[in-house]
């Protein structure tokens, strides 16, 4: 018997993701986690300083759950499934979910009208995006700012690389930088 029979199915990586599958599928369970990877470097490299912002500021004090982006007060996208979040102190609130068939651009969309009835009003917009390592993904990354409230969103949200399947949003809500 090989070493890697012995290993674990990856259907146990993602709770929300259908019941162990193989194939094109697996990589819908594995999306929202690397996506969760790659916010964490983007927001380091200049969006929220999490560490510096918190008043904890050691790994330990992020909390996983499954909390929905209406945790924080802000909308939740119609239809989304899968929700995954990670919470550092009441200060920060990042969030991923799947929306099935539903191309990035809405999602952007949606978010567009809803966060500025909030106050929030958009800084900056790259649609689409396309990232350099891995599969060529695509999709739009936006970033908005509530100045009365001292906070600002980030939304990421990749379309399927295949062009069937969910689209993958990671949404991100804290404190301000500047």
């Amino acid at each position: 018997m090989s070493r890697r029979s012995k290993r674990p199915a990856a259907a146990t990586v993602d709770a929300a993701a259908p019941a162990a599958s193989s194939g094109p599928g697996r990589t819908q369970s594995v999306l929202p986690l690397a996506m969760v990877a790659l916010a964490l470097l983007l927001l380091g490299a200049g969006g929220f300083q999490l560490a510096r912002e918190s008043e904890d500021p050691a790994p330990q004090n992020a909390i996983p759950g499954v909390k929905p982006p209406s945790a924080v007060g802000l909308p939740d996208y119609p239809g989304a499934l899968g929700f995954s979040s990670t919470e550092v102190g009441t200060d920060v609130l990042m969030t991923t979910f799947r929306v099935p068939k539903t191309p990035a651009r809405n999602i952007a969309a949606f978010y567009l009208k809803k966060l500025e009835t909030l106050g929030y009003r958009l800084q900056w917009r790259r649609a689409p995006i396309s990232l350099e390592h891995g599969p060529k993904l695509k999709g739009d990354y936006l970033r908005w700012r509530n100045a009365a409230q001292a906070r600002q969103v980030t939304l990421q949200a990749i379309d399927p690389p295949t062009g069937k399947g969910d689209t993958q949003v990671t949404l991100t809500w804290g404190p301000t930088t500047e």
